[in-house]
């Protein structure tokens, strides 16, 4: 048989990965033809008797699949390489079809950041965390501070009508502080009234029934906001976060998921920052026990919130470069001691930020590439 036809090798796909896989076939020797997925109809004109493998890089699923179990019921011992998103059917195919091998995105590109960030962690000098200083310091993040200054004004009125009222009427500081709050709330007089009271302290009555209601009220108001608040952003996970020595992970789509599982089983904590809060893996994130914050990791704040000065690194695995550089650029500025990890899809974009040591740039595409051409040169005649 013709060593040369014996090196042929199909790819099925039109997207960058297939066209990447192609061209690392070629540099490896071997002969390669790729066709769009749905262009060829008549596989029998492809000799598979020829071909020494078959990759199927389309981004459809289901397509892999019916043409995978084709193309096996065609040739049982053609060397099938699929891509596949869903891990089910990944594990399906795994077992009833033989000579195949499944791969993912996902699953080659994980491990490379996971690794990238244990790496830069490991070479990270020790790091003495500050403790804090003071009792504002020590709040939990997000408190109002509009609310928190009305508060203070209210109980500051409060001691000081208190103390008034204690010598002007001559009340003990419990009854003093009793006549204030049954003013301030306008459950009206009862018992101790300024009926007979003098006039200056009948004045005085009378600004704290006013200022004291205003205040109160507006307080109350403050408090009810602030709990709302405070409720939605429990749910959506935007409340600061104390852990030192984590794992920020921005981006919870596949890869970020998965990495963040791989870090988790590592022993470390991740903060994940996902701007769709419907993203699918958002829920088995929580229940993982990782700290999920939905928001735009670009607004204000939002690294802060996930106490990125005390982590131990930050992957940034959006689908943006420029978001993923903006991300590792403002982490760095916090902590320049940091581990960085980035996902990069322009190998210029790529080689520049290595060179500039901003963050480890990583790109799943050319790992994914990589991987899917040794498994389809694999044992190929060049």
């Amino acid at each position: 048989m013709d060593a040369s036809k014996l090196s042929r090798i199909v790819i099925f796909g039109d997207g960058r990965l297939a066209r990447a896989i192609e061209r690392g076939v070629a540099a490896r020797g071997s002969r390669v033809e790729r066709y769009a997925f749905r262009e060829t109809t008549d596989l029998e004109a492809l000799d598979l008797a020829h071909v020494a493998a078959v990759g199927l890089a389309a981004d459809d699923d289901t397509g892999n699949v019916d043409l995978a179990i084709t193309l096996r019921a065609m040739s049982p011992s053609l060397r099938l390489v699929v891509r596949m998103f869903d891990p089910t059917l990944a594990a399906y195919l795994q077992k009833t079809l033989p000579n195949i091998t499944v791969t993912s995105m996902t699953d080659v590109a994980a491990p490379a950041f996971v690794g990238a960030v244990l790496d830069g962690v490991e070479r990270q000098p020790p790091r003495v965390h500050a403790a804090r200083r003071n009792l504002v310091d020590a709040l939990p993040t997000g408190w109002d501070r509009l609310l928190v200054r009305t508060a203070l004004t209210t109980a500051f009125v409060i001691v000081l009508a208190t103390a008034f009222f204690a010598r002007a009427l001559h009340l003990d500081a419990l009854t003093a502080l009793y006549f204030v709050s049954s003013t301030i709330t306008t459950v009206g007089y009862g018992d101790i009234s300024l009926h007979h009271a003098p006039r200056f302290a009948q004045v005085v009555g009378i600004l704290l029934m006013f200022g004291g209601t205003a205040l109160s009220t507006l307080a109350f108001a403050l408090l009810t906001e602030w709990l709302l608040d405070r409720r939605i952003h429990a749910l959506e996970g935007r409340m600061g976060v104390h852990w030192q020595d984590h794992a920020i992970v921005v981006g919870g789509g596949n890869i970020g998921y998965r990495v963040a599982a791989l870090l988790r089983r590592r022993g470390m904590r991740v903060v994940i920052i996902e701007r769709d809060g419907q993203a699918r893996h958002m829920l088995g994130a929580r229940a993982d026990g990782d700290h999920v914050i939905v928001a735009d990791a670009l607004s204000d704040g939002i690294l802060d919130l996930a106490n990125v000065e005390h982590a131990a690194a930050v992957v940034a695995v959006t689908n943006s470069d420029a978001v993923n550089l903006h991300v590792a650029i403002a982490a760095r500025e916090r902590c320049s001691s940091l581990t960085v990890v980035m996902r990069v899809v322009s190998p210029v974009l790529s080689a520049h930020v290595s060179t500039t040591h901003e963050a480890v740039a990583l790109s799943p595409l050319a790992v994914t590439t990589e991987a899917f051409v040794e498994a389809l040169t694999h044992g190929a005649t060049s």
